[in-house]
């Protein structure tokens, strides 16, 4: 399973630009309390110029998240975790894709 570390007060993103996925399993557990948001390329965009932006899934204030949804229709598409501590969180995920 893959470790990212997010900086204290600051976000990760996770990019993903594979090929046409039916359905995405999601798995994400964090050691403290997080924001998590899937969202597509446009999502992305409104999301780093600290505008409003739209959602494929979300759950916040969360140490994990476990969905199944459909996938994107546009790639890329990204993972969000946002960390409002004052330490780095490690954060584990998993991917999967039925095509």
């Amino acid at each position: 399973m893959p470790i990212i570390t997010v900086k204290p007060n600051d976000y990760a993103t996770i990019e993903f630009d594979d090929d046409f996925a039916a359905e995405v399993r999601l798995r994400v557990e964090a050691q403290r309390r997080v924001d998590l948001y899937v969202v597509d390329a446009d999502g992305y965009e409104e999301f780093v110029g600290d505008r409003r932006f739209h959602y494929l899934l979300r759950s916040l204030n969360t140490r994990g998240m476990r969905k199944r949804f459909p996938g994107p229709d546009v790639y890329p598409w990204y993972i969000l975790i946002e960390n409002s501590h004052s330490v780095p969180v490690p954060v584990f995920y998993e991917v999967f894709y039925r095509r």
